[in-house]
Parts: structure tokens; C-alpha cells; sequence
């Protein structure tokens, strides 16, 4: 299969690039429902709308806050935010680990089917690592994965959450690169996010992708595609006849 020139490893962002659906919070969301399915007893609903809604905010606040490169994960944030506030539930490991699987079950979201085909189709001729600013466990978004039988299309799969590194900085990049065993000059960032994504490849020098979702951007150079799939066609075109 014909591949780009030069280029052997792709870091790429997940929510929006590889998973759509994702980040279903809001006052419309069923909280209660996922929180029971997860082994939830104590919270009602009106309890477990405050406790996200102050998880979101923490979050939020420390993934900001561009002074530090480092970032804890979301359980971290939840267990000081029960123990000052609704210590009751905090000393219960059930409830704890019901309130963090159903925080990372929002999170989560879908792979399209002809996102999963771009991704096997990619792997074919380049390392893959996933790259991604996900706040909670990756547990469901590693179910997904399995299930789809993508788990061999990746070298790595990085998320802030267990690394403590975020995005924008480049030290997750440089783990990133680490992982797929490449440099700079032969890497390539594809993600939606110019100051997440974009901004950090041209830091350290890489190539990118812009996924732009109909987005415009004047006056750039910058190598635009609509989706993954339209990144499979553009790296991996496939072979023509005469």
C-alpha cells in the first residue's frame, strides 16, 4: 500500500477525530440512570447533578490552567470534592468508583464504522498513537476499542488521565513520539483542535492535519481534511491503473 514519503508515525487526537457523540453532560443528561447501572446507591438526582457539575469545573479549571504540564485525573479531583462536600459518600468505595465509571461513561462516545476502516487502513503503513486529553478512565473508550477489534491498529494509546500530562504541552507530545517510536521529522499530528493539536505540531516541528469541520482558515498554509477517512484517502491513496 503507497504511503506518504518520509513519513512513518501519526499521533492523533481521539474526541473528534477518531470519537464522535462524546461529552454528554448537561441538565438534559440522565445521570441517575448511569450512576445506578454503575452500582450507585446513596445520590439522588438533584446530589448527583451538583457532584458532576462541580467535577466538570474542577476539571475544567486544571486543564486551563497553562502554567503547569501536568494535570490529575478526574477521580483525584472527585475524591477531594466528596470529602469536602459530601463526606458521607466519600468513605464509601462503591459509591466512589460508581460515580467515577458513570463521569467516564459521559465522556465517552462512538467510532463510526468508516472511522474504524480509515484507522485499519492507516495502520497498514504507519506506527499510530493515540494522543488525548480524556478526563476520566479509559475504560469505556478501551471497551470500544476492543470491541471494534482496533487494538492492533495502535502502537500506544496515551490519555491524560493516567499520564498526567496534557495537551497543549509538548512533554506529552515528546511521550508520544517516544511511544511510536519516532522523531519530529517523520511524524504527523491529525486532530480538530488548532491550539490543542495543530499549535503543539508545529512547536516541535511535525506535520499536520487540520480536521476543519467545515471550519475556515485564511491566509494559512496549513494542510486541511475533512475527517479521518478523508486523511486514509490523502496518506494511503489507493493504487491506480492504466
Amino acid at each position: 500500500m503507497s504511503s506518504k514519503t518520509g513519513l512513518a508515525c501519526i499521533i492523533l487526537d481521539l474526541m473528534n477525530t477518531i470519537m464522535y457523540g462524546e461529552d454528554r453532560f448537561g441538565p438534559e443528561q440522565d445521570y441517575l440512570a448511569t450512576y445506578r447501572a454503575m452500582g450507585g446507591r446513596i445520590c439522588d438526582a438533584h446530589e448527583l447533578n451538583e457532584i458532576i457539575a462541580g467535577l466538570l469545573q474542577s476539571l475544567e479549571a486544571d486543564y486551563r490552567d497553562e502554567s503547569r504540564h501536568t494535570v490529575k485525573p478526574a477521580w483525584w479531583h472527585l475524591n477531594r470534592l466528596l470529602a469536602r462536600e459530601h463526606p458521607g459518600i466519600a468513605e464509601k468505595t462503591t459509591e466512589r468508583i460508581a460515580l467515577n465509571l458513570a463521569f467516564a461513561w459521559h465522556e465517552t462516545g462512538y467510532i463510526d464504522k468508516d472511522v474504524a476502516h480509515a484507522l485499519r487502513r492507516l495502520s497498514h503503513s504507519y506506527s499510530i498513537v493515540i494522543l488525548s486529553n480524556l478526563w476520566g478512565a479509559p475504560f469505556f473508550c478501551e471497551r470500544i476499542i476492543r470491541r471494534l477489534e482496533l487494538s492492533e491498529c495502535f502502537q500506544a494509546r496515551l490519555y491524560s488521565s493516567e499520564w498526567q500530562l496534557k495537551k497543549p504541552h509538548t512533554a506529552f507530545y515528546r511521550a508520544a513520539l517516544k511511544k511510536a517510536g519516532g522523531e519530529p521529522a517523520n511524524t504527523m499530528v491529525v486532530g480538530d483542535d488548532w491550539r490543542l493539536d495543530i499549535a503543539p505540531a508545529k512547536e516541535l516541528g511535525m506535520e499536520s492535519i487540520w480536521l476543519d469541520r467545515g471550519r475556515k482558515l485564511d491566509g494559512s498554509d496549513q494542510l486541511v481534511l475533512q475527517d479521518l477517512p478523508a486523511v486514509a484517502d490523502y496518506l494511503c491513496p489507493p493504487p491506480t491503473h492504466s
